[in-house]
């Protein structure tokens, strides 16, 4: 009788690809990635793209990039795609129709920003997202889609309770979030710390707000590293969570991250009832659904200072959900389902050509791109990220 062996299926290697680390590379990618690397189900790395060899693209047998917007990304897709490597693209913001009232509105309006984004959909074989709607929006130009589930990336088994008697109220967010505040939230802050003064503390993480400067409340710097940031939720121990969201077809395409970031600090959140956090908050469990107006605003701010019960029942239900449907282990086996059926084949002997010019152009069309956002403060900002970079730091 003939012996028949039997070969073990290879992991396929996979890596993944970031100009900057922020958290749309930690939630969307590098937390589920590095759970099926732990768990011998991928073969995994991932860098800088400034930081690229060579011998990391010929390697790699499927390249990720989350978010990516620039000369060097498309120039990355595209020697990836020419040498046959399978190219995955992930968007969790659509970045082809940013408003312009947004921080980042004047880099993304820009005519060359746009054909990067264009490009790195053309040179892509498969697309995910958090987003079903930018899954249905920009599906069809793509082999394969999939969504992806954004994990809670921080583990705690109970909320720390706050004994001062002072009920912390905060808002954690991106520097373009805080526009959102003032035109959603200012009138029902106002009134909210009219009413109970010292007996609750408004803070704001990461974003510069009008109303920070009419009302007694505590700012905190939005910082690039998401350990940093995390630790600092950790150290806030806020109460009640805002999550405020216009109601606009941009935002619509939004990930409901606040809901899952809050769940893993046992916050309970306050959410507008509007796309994305419609259908996926459930009402009085995992937090409270707000509609758009200031009396709604007042009336749920209210109900969560009011009711330390109801507080302390979403915070339980939240932290549970957390270590479950919102778990990395949970959505790194979503992210592993979807890999498998891309059937993702070996690609050998596959030969990159040299980088360091298009590294150098990719930096200077940053640059000149950046000034259509910065202005003149450019300079600063370009040398504050080429330092950053060098030491590793993004």
């Amino acid at each position: 009788m003939e012996d028949t062996k039997i070969v073990k299926k290879q992991p396929i290697r996979v890596l993944l690809l970031y100009r900057t680390f922020g958290p749309s590379v930690n939630l969307c990618a590098l937390l589920q990635l590095e759970y099926l690397s732990e768990q011998g189900m991928i073969s995994f790395k991932h860098t800088r793209i400034l930081a690229t060899k060579k011998a990391d693209l010929e390697w790699a047998q499927l390249v990720i990039f989350v978010r990516g917007d620039g000369l060097l990304d498309e120039w990355m897709a595209k020697v990836c795609h020419d040498a046959g490597k399978k190219i995955l693209y992930i968007l969790d913001d659509d970045l082809l129709n940013v408003p312009m009232n947004l921080g980042s509105g004047p880099y993304y309006s820009q005519k060359s920003v746009k054909e990067h984004i264009k490009k790195m959909m053309e040179y892509s074989d498969y697309f995910a997202s958090p987003s079903t709607i930018l899954l249905r929006k920009y599906g069809s130009l793509f082999s394969n889609t999939f969504r992806i589930i954004e994990p809670s990336a921080y583990k705690m088994e109970r909320k720390r309770a706050n004994n001062d008697g002072i009920i912390r109220i905060g808002f954690a967010g991106s520097s373009d979030r805080g526009s959102d505040i003032d035109a959603i939230l200012s009138e029902a802050l106002k009134q909210i710390v009219n009413h109970y003064g010292d007996k609750i503390s408004i803070e704001i993480f990461g974003t510069e707000t009008k109303i920070s400067k009419e009302i007694p409340c505590k700012q905190y710097q939005y910082t690039e590293s998401y350990q940093e940031y995390q630790q600092k939720m950790y150290e806030l121990n806020w109460d009640i969570g805002l999550a405020p969201m216009p109601d606009t077809g941009f935002h619509s395409c939004k990930h409901y991250n606040k809901l899952v970031e809050y769940s893993a600090f046992g916050i309970a959140g306050i959410y507008s009832n509007v796309l994305p956090y419609a259908g996926e908050v459930e009402h009085g469990i995992t937090g409270l659904l707000c509609e758009n107006t200031t009396d709604d605003w007042v009336n749920k701010l209210t109900q969560l200072i009011e009711n330390k019960t109801l507080r302390e029942n979403i915070s339980h239900y939240c932290l549970e959900k957390a270590k479950t449907a919102y778990s990395i282990a949970y959505a790194a086996e979503n992210f592993a389902k979807n890999l498998e059926l891309m059937q993702i084949k070996s690609v050998e002997n596959t030969k990159i050509g040299f980088l360091g010019w298009a590294k150098l152009r990719g930096l200077a069309s940053w640059y000149r791109e950046k000034f259509q956002k910065f202005g003149w403060k450019t300079p600063f900002i370009a040398v504050k990220k080429i330092y950053q970079i060098i030491i590793g730091e993004v």
